[in-house]
């Protein structure tokens, strides 16, 4: 049966040339975008959601990412959700919170306004969305669970999911989440640096609270974070429609296309 395996996952959807001075004898990636220093490994690619005893046995017991090609596509809210007009006369009202900076940076302040007001004001200004989504907003309706989830009695524990939404160009801190994190695009196309859960010792994360490091992404220091320097990393490039497992506690930087 399936229930014995099933373990929360909260369910994620989104909607989502560097001139630099390096002396000889510095370390690789040093100054350079994270995920320079060495070459990327590659995850798992297939093109369907496996039954739930096959998702947790192959990818969540040992903690393996996978990336499912296209597998959005069959969402019923897929087309509604790409589709601005219909999210500002259908959920307009809904109150949200907009970060205030594409480049992450988690002491910027929030700006909060109704749905409406974000999406007239998302391509033209420096702000994206991050929204958690619980019922009874209306919008939750339109949510669509894929089958590795559906596992008998799991749904009652299924109650949040988390929406992102931006016009391209975001990057994230490097981070990494206390729960399982299945991330579905929805429109454009996003790049994901991976560091497996097994090296949280050359992991330079210093906020320890909410799990994040300040690191550069950007224009990584390999003097001051030495560790980063020996990191394998595996990278995603996740296409419109992909959806993405990111097992608990595995470490991830994500850019959005523009």
């Amino acid at each position: 049966m399936y229930g014995i395996r099933c373990r929360p996952i909260i369910f994620v959807l989104c909607y989502v040339v560097q001139a630099v001075l390096v002396e000889a004898g510095d370390p690789p990636g040093h100054l350079q975008p994270i995920g320079s220093h060495m070459p990327p490994m590659h995850i798992e690619e297939r093109n369907d959601f496996p039954n739930p005893i096959e998702f947790y046995d192959n990818y969540v017991a040992p903690g393996k990412p996978v990336l499912f090609k296209g597998a959005a596509k069959q969402f019923p809210s897929y087309n509604n959700w790409k589709n601005d007009s219909y999210l500002s006369e259908v959920y307009g009202s809904m109150y949200m919170a907009a970060e205030t900076a594409k480049k992450e940076d988690r002491n910027n302040p929030i700006r909060e306004m109704n749905f409406t007001t974000f999406l007239s004001l998302y391509e033209e200004e420096d702000i994206y969305m991050v929204q958690y989504l619980t019922p009874p907003q209306p919008i939750t309706k339109e949510m669509f669970v894929p089958k590795s989830l559906l596992c008998p009695g799991f749904l009652e524990l299924l109650n949040m999911a988390l929406l992102w939404f931006s016009s391209g160009g975001t990057k994230s801190v490097l981070h990494n989440d206390s729960f399982e994190n299945i991330n579905c695009l929805f429109d454009g196309t996003k790049e994901l640096i991976m560091i497996d859960r097994k090296h949280k010792e050359l992991v330079p994360i210093d906020n320890m609270e909410k799990g994040y490091s300040s690191v550069d992404v950007e224009r990584v220091d390999m003097y001051k974070y030495p560790t980063l320097s020996k990191l394998p990393w595996y990278i995603a490039n996740m296409d419109t429609g992909d959806c993405l497992y990111i097992p608990m506690k595995w470490y991830h930087h994500v850019n959005s296309s523009l």
